[in-house]
């Protein structure tokens, strides 16, 4: 298991960091306390709050780990 903290780029929220993480783990989820301890992201929960907001169905099991189901689903006009 890859216990790192995803590659740098510029410009990135911490949002994006998690995600990024949540999305490489899959179904195996990733523990609480490796996003302070690998991403550096102390108020984890809030931004995982942020990213429940714009639609990604991220749950917490057993209050240990977060996981990502699915992707948001973008509704537009079609013409």
């Amino acid at each position: 298991m890859n216990l790192t903290a995803p590659k740098h780029q510029p410009n990135r929220t911490q949002s994006d960091k998690i995600l990024e993480l949540l999305r490489e783990r899959g179904s195996s989820g990733v523990k609480c306390f490796e996003i302070p301890n690998n991403l550096g992201i102390l108020q984890y929960g809030a931004r995982v709050l942020e990213l429940r907001r714009k639609g990604f169905n991220i749950i917490n099991k057993d209050n240990t780990f977060y996981l990502i189901e699915g992707e948001p689903v973008q509704f537009g006009l079609a013409f």
